[in-house]
């Protein structure tokens, strides 16, 4: 496969996640249902093992550090949080959210020139 055609491949992989990222994260605002910021946190922790995603993802450092740092916030309160701190919780979720965005419209500039 040419390397043109398996970046282009990446790319398309990596938007799809971070999109994936996006819905979960919203889903999770919409419903205060823990299980879809956990499936946000394993696909970012998937982006995490795969290097070639993590490349293509300007600024994910910043979307996984974030991540984290909530996930490690919701297990030390064993995902029993009081107003205050889901409302803390909620903010960053839609910090993480507009970060994640972001680098879904980079990947698909940078797809829109490969069609170019």
């Amino acid at each position: 496969m040419s390397k043109i055609i398996e970046e282009r491949k990446i790319l398309r992989e990596v938007f799809t996640l971070t999109r994936m990222i996006v819905f979960n994260l919203r889903a999770f605002l919409d419903t205060e249902d823990y299980k879809y910021f956990k499936r946000a946190y394993r696909l970012v922790e998937h982006s995490l093992s795969r290097p070639h995603y993590s490349e293509n993802m300007h600024g994910f450092r910043d979307l996984y550090n974030n991540m984290k740092k909530m996930y490690e916030m919701l297990e030390s309160r064993n995902w029993n949080l009081t107003e205050e701190e889901y409302s803390r919780l909620s903010e960053q979720a839609t910090y993480t959210i507009v970060r994640a965005n972001i680098i879904a419209t980079g990947v698909n500039f940078r797809l829109k020139r490969f069609k170019a």
